[in-house]
């Protein structure tokens, strides 16, 4: 028997933004304290091929959240 394990139904997670008051900074001025990373939602199979027939099995349905960016401002 032939097994595969596949990843599909990719989903994106947008990042949110968030900003926080500085008054340390400059006036007008932004500095970026944490990049945002996009997260996502992924649905995982695995494929069994034996003797010309294919059963397909459902694994998982991860999450995997996403991380803000997060932006001082004054």
């Amino acid at each position: 028997a032939e097994v595969e394990i596949i990843s599909k139904d990719k989903k994106v997670i947008d990042y949110q933004i968030i900003r926080k008051k500085d008054p340390s900074l400059e006036p007008n001025r932004e500095l970026v304290v944490q990049d945002g990373v996009p997260g996502y939602k992924i649905k995982t199979y695995r494929i069994i091929r034996k003797k010309g027939v294919e059963k397909i099995e459902f694994l998982t349905d991860d999450t995997y959240e996403s991380v803000p960016m997060i932006i001082k401002e004054n």
